[in-house]
């Protein structure tokens, strides 16, 4: 087997039949399946990881405060410092 720099070896695979550049290199046939398994696996990681992104930021639009009247607010102070006069009373 010839020892060549990785990106002389994809040169030469990219740009020649399958079955030329496995018998210039002395390799087997396994080789263009097995790079083409991985490229698959990979490819479908990355997309998993591309929906888990989507999914993160697919908050849709910032929520705004709701606003409470003063009404309410008098009511829920009233309501809570009763609380607190029941529980010093005890």
């Amino acid at each position: 087997m010839n020892h060549l720099d990785p990106s002389a070896l994809l040169d030469q695979l990219m740009f020649t039949p399958n079955k030329v550049a496995c018998n210039i290199f002395g390799m087997n046939g396994d080789l263009i399946a097995a790079v083409t398994a991985e490229y698959d696996r990979t490819a479908r990681k990355l997309h998993s990881l591309h929906r888990a992104l989507v999914a993160l930021k697919a908050d849709g639009p910032p929520r705004t405060r709701r606003k409470m009247s003063a009404k309410s607010r008098r009511k829920i102070s009233a309501a809570q410092k009763r609380r607190w006069a029941k529980v010093k009373r005890t």
